[in-house]
């Protein structure tokens, strides 16, 4: 019986995830170097129009099953599954002699391939997918106390899922950060071709943002994007605000106390909002947290919502 629960639970939670948790690893949040593949199916809403709710369901399951095998054989490791999208990580170090990253991605494309016709047979199409990858530095941490998980924090993350949206605007399946492919051994059965200078949408690396509140504007060299779990991970203290759903919606920002007296002065800045000039919609402010003290590893003066 307690084999078969820790069998379970390894299915559950992943087996480094639940080794992690038993060695105590994420008590504290620690900093890594890991590599994020961000991948998803293409077309899921016209997929979903065409096969219906439940059948669009079954497709995602079943690609998701198929994938899993090739994702371990590479030594990744599925961190989550978000909708019609699958994050799967490494770390760094992992992929540097062998590009087992690249290779686990033309992996998955080489068996969506041979598996073409059964797809066919079951839902009358093939899964197009597209993927988004990034390395760098993380912090991760456990968070959670009836439902815990070890969530990653930091713009490598951000940067290899907006690599994967830009896929769509390109026309391309498959983005590559230059800083990833510098760091490790490209797979010759991987040929990647420059595609230039990006600018990715809304990523922290280019985060000078012009915040307009009536006629108090600044440019914002600190700005942070993160999801719910941010105040669930670090211990940064809100003044105003739910922790817990402070940045669950969209366009939603977290100032810190010298950034809500900077826009708003006395007044009480929760529900009002701040423009961010050029995105071209307003942000509800959805708390105020004490100033990050200065010998901190994370830097910020603001932080928005990561659905943004």
């Amino acid at each position: 019986m307690t084999i078969s629960f820790v069998v379970m639970m390894q299915r559950m939670i992943g087996g480094r995830v639940l080794r992690n948790f038993v060695m105590g690893r994420y008590h504290r949040p620690v900093r890594e170097d890991r590599v994020f593949m961000f991948l998803d199916l293409a077309d899921s809403t016209g997929l979903a129009q065409r096969l219906g709710d439940i059948g669009v369901h079954a497709l995602i399951s079943r690609m998701f099953f198929d994938i899993d095998d090739v994702i371990l054989r590479h030594g990744g490791e599925v961190h989550r599954y978000i909708g019609d999208e699958v994050v799967v990580t490494w770390p760094l170090a992992d992929c540097r002699d062998d590009g087992r990253c690249l290779s686990c991605y033309r992996g998955i494309e080489m068996l969506i391939a041979a598996r073409a016709e059964e797809y066919r047979a079951l839902f009358g199409v093939v899964p197009v997918f597209r993927a988004g990858l990034h390395g760098g530095p993380v912090v991760a941490g456990e968070c959670g106390d009836s439902k815990q998980e070890i969530v990653f924090f930091g713009d490598t993350i951000n940067t290899a899922a907006r690599l994967r949206s830009a896929c769509k605007d390109l026309g391309v399946r498959l983005l590559v950060s230059r800083d990833l492919v510098q760091a490790i051994r490209v797979p010759a059965a991987v040929p990647l071709q420059p595609c230039g200078r990006l600018r990715l949408n809304r990523t922290a690396g280019d985060d000078n943002l012009l915040i307009r509140k009536g006629d108090v504007k600044y440019m914002e060299e600190n700005v942070m994007w993160a999801d719910s779990a941010f105040f669930k991970v670090f211990d940064f203290k809100l003044i105003k605000g739910n922790p817990d759903k402070a940045l669950a919606d969209p366009f939603s920002i977290v100032l810190t106390e010298s950034s809500a007296k900077k826009y708003f002065g006395k007044e009480d800045p929760i529900g009002q909002t701040v423009l961010i000039t050029g995105e071209g919609n307003p942000a509800k402010v959805t708390g105020v947290m004490k100033d990050i003290p200065e010998n901190s590893q994370i830097k910020g003066d603001m932080v928005l919502s990561m659905s943004t």
